[in-house]
């Protein structure tokens, strides 16, 4: 199996919180209360300035 890595591109924040609602209410059974704050993490690190760091730990992974 490959993958690509590759730098986050802005608008990609919606897939990330949608597939974590989806995984953590499909595999762990966690309700609305964990899956929604973990959408909101998803949304709000687009919305954020992001220093050296956080930026260069930003990527995606494809297959």
């Amino acid at each position: 199996m490959e993958y690509i890595v590759r730098p986050y591109r802005p608008g990609e924040e919606q897939y990330v919180a949608d597939l974590h609602r989806r995984l953590y209410s499909t595999e762990y059974s966690w309700g609305p209360s964990f899956t929604d704050y973990a959408v909101k993490i998803a949304l709000d690190f687009a919305k954020k300035d992001k220093n050296d760091r956080e930026e260069s730990v930003s990527y995606a992974f494809m297959r």
